[in-house]
């Protein structure tokens, strides 16, 4: 229980919100798996805080923006920007110097994300272009991993592609 053992019970809401956004099961049911996993994140958060757990408010916020991208479109809210929202908690934590592995992957599942943030089409949004670019500049800044290196090289050449549409209109 949360009584006898909390710190215990919030680790397993963490990864009870990993599993529930991850159950395959029909779309109407999705949005109840969604909610059900965001409970048990939020759980999860009450116990690890960025004041007494740092390390574990990070790793916890990166698999909640993770679980968001997966949920389905929700009626009144934005889970892409919410998932951004977790992913910069997880980074203001997760510093090059101290984490550069976690940072890392944390900066490449905000790139992911960013793509699908609901912005209008008509206009060039200067300030999300700009946070992603350096996000994906600072991938290359902090790892040597090819992987990692091709992933953000991708992000930077779509990134590049997007602007030239946006001067070509």
């Amino acid at each position: 229980t949360r009584e006898d053992a909390p710190a215990l019970f919030a680790e397993i809401h963490h990864h009870l919100g990993v599993i529930y956004s991850e159950i395959p099961d029909e779309a109407k049911k999705k949005s109840i798996w969604a909610a059900v996993s965001s409970s048990s994140f939020q759980e999860a958060l009450q116990y690890f805080t960025q004041e007494n757990d740092p390390y574990n408010y990070a790793l916890i916020c990166n698999s909640f923006g993770n679980a968001l991208t997966k949920y389905p479109a929700a009626v009144h809210s934005d889970n892409i920007a919410k998932a951004l929202f977790y992913y910069q908690e997880a980074l203001n934590i997760r510093t090059a110097h101290q984490y550069p592995l976690e940072r890392t992957l944390t900066l490449l599942n905000y790139l992911e994300a960013a793509w699908n943030l609901s912005l209008p089409e008509d206009d060039f949004h200067l300030d999300h272009y700009t946070g992603m670019v350096e996000k994906a500049r600072e991938v290359l800044e902090l790892t040597d991993d090819p992987l990692f290196q091709q992933r953000a090289q991708q992000h930077l050449d779509k990134l590049d592609a997007l602007k030239a549409i946006y001067q070509n209109a």
